[in-house]
This record gives C-alpha cells, structure tokens and sequence, in this order.
C-alpha cells in the first residue's frame, strides 16, 4: 500500500504517517510530529487542532531569565512562544511522550543518583503571570510537578521549551 491515494491522504509508512494530498484535513493524536515539526502532547476531539512542543530545550538546557525566555520562544518563528501554566502541566503530564527531558533512572543505586542529580534544576517559564503582581510569572519544576511563583528578576533562571498551536 506504500505511496497509495486512499481518502485523499498520501501513505507514507505505518498506519498513521499520512501526508495530506490536499483534499482532506490531517487528523493528529499526541505523540505525532505536529504541523511545525514539534512532538503533539495535545489536541482537540476532532483531531484537527491543539499544541506540539519542541522536541528539547532552547540551547540544550541552558537557562534564561524571564524577559530572554519570552524573546527566545521566538526563535522558532513567530507562531511558536511560551506555554501558559495550563500548557505546561499538560507537557509536564506527558514529558514521556514529548521526550527530550531527563529522566530518574532506577535502574541500580549509582544510576539513581547519577540522574537525580541530573533532575535538579528542572523548572520551566511559563507565559502566565501571577495574580499578586505583574512583575511575577510562574513556573513548573519537571522534577515533581509542582508549580511556583517567581519574580522575573535577572536571578531567576529557568529552562525554556516553546509550544505551537494548530
């Protein structure tokens, strides 16, 4: 069936790499390479709509302050930015299919703590902002799940990993 027409999608591969002929609309589910190349953690009943993440982190890992980390988001074109809190709980819940985040490996003693020590420092800006201020903005520690305030001081340094819509 390689390379056959079937309801206007063009079969590429296994049952669900489809390319669109133009006839039909592509129907996503999570864990498929979006429409701007990212990995799908979300969408919409119909198939047709939601959110892909980058496949990793802006610049392996590094962290920025909160003014660079929404000019970075960017960097990608300018459809892709910053998720809001809501959008990275959703990443945080589904990093095993994003992939790309490190993971607590419980495989013996030595490579538990090797990757715990790598899961430090694991948070990520979020675009949403603090009820209390406007010079405050939240962010997800990747470790737990757990979401916290934080000024957008030059001090406050956080991972970035951009979302698009479709």
């Amino acid at each position: 069936m390689y390379g056959d027409i079937w309801k206007g999608l063009l079969y590429v591969g296994k049952i669900s790499n489809f390319i669109n002929t133009g006839t039909q609309d592509i129907v996503y589910k999570v864990g498929d390479i979006g429409p701007a190349g990212g990995i799908v953690f979300s969408v919409e009943a119909s198939g047709l709509h939601g959110l892909e993440s980058q496949k990793t982190d802006y610049s392996n890992g590094l962290k920025f302050n909160w003014q660079y980390a929404m000019n970075i988001s960017n960097i990608y074109g300018s459809d892709w930015r910053l998720p809001t809190i809501s959008e990275l709980h959703s990443m945080y819940q589904k990093q095993s299919v994003i992939g790309g985040f490190p993971i607590l490996d419980m495989t013996n003693i030595y490579t538990f703590y090797r990757s715990s020590a790598l899961l430090q420092n694991n948070e990520y800006w979020s675009s949403t902002g603090c009820m209390a201020s406007n010079s405050c903005y939240e962010y997800i520690d990747f470790t737990n799940g757990l979401e916290f305030p934080f000024g957008i001081n030059d001090q406050n340094l956080y991972k970035v990993r951009s979302v698009h819509s479709f």
